[in-house]
C-alpha cells in the first residue's frame, strides 16, 4: 500500500514539475513583489489548524512549490480546509469533487491543488490528503490549478 501511494505521489509531482517548469530559452516575467518574496506557506490555510491529528510530511518547499503529503486525516478536515482555500486566497476554483480540489487566487499568480485519497478507497488503514501549492508559470496548464 505504501508503493501505490509513493507511486500516486511521484505521479503528482510529475505531472506538476512538467507544467510549471521552464522550458529551456524561454523566459517568464513575474512581478518582484510576488512569488520571490512570499513564502507559499503564507497563502495557504494553516495545515496544522485544519489538520489536527495529520502526519504531516512535507515533500518539497522552495519558492516556487510546496508539496505535502498528511495521514490520518478526516473527510471533515479535508473539507474544511478547501472552504478555507475558497474564502482565502484561492477562490477561482478549476474543480471541486469529494476527493479532488484546484483553484488559483484571483491574481492567477499561485494555485492549489488538493487530492483526498480515502482509504475505502485505497486500501490503505488511514485517509491521506496530498497538497500542492505553486506559483503559476506560462507553462502551467488549467489542469495545474
Amino acid at each position: 500500500m505504501k508503493k501505490f501511494f509513493t507511486l500516486l505521489l511521484v505521479l503528482s509531482l510529475i505531472f506538476t514539475f512538467v507544467a510549471c517548469s521552464d522550458q529551456e530559452g524561454s523566459s517568464t516575467t513575474t512581478n518582484p513583489t510576488s512569488a520571490t518574496e512570499l513564502s507559499l506557506t503564507d497563502i495557504l490555510p494553516s495545515i496544522g489548524d485544519h489538520f489536527k491529528n495529520g502526519k504531516v510530511t512535507v515533500k518539497e518547499s522552495d519558492k516556487e512549490i510546496y508539496s505535502v503529503s498528511i495521514e490520518d486525516v478526516t473527510e471533515d478536515e479535508v473539507g474544511s480546509f478547501k472552504l478555507a482555500c475558497r474564502k482565502g486566497n484561492f477562490s477561482d476554483v478549476s474543480f471541486s469533487t469529494k476527493t479532488n480540489f484546484q483553484a488559483r487566487t484571483t491574481d492567477n499568480k499561485y494555485y492549489v491543488s488538493l487530492q483526498y485519497l480515502p482509504k475505502e478507497d485505497t486500501n490503505s488503514k488511514t485517509n491521506v490528503v496530498n497538497i500542492i501549492c505553486g506559483v503559476v508559470t506560462s507553462n502551467t496548464t488549467a489542469q495545474d490549478g
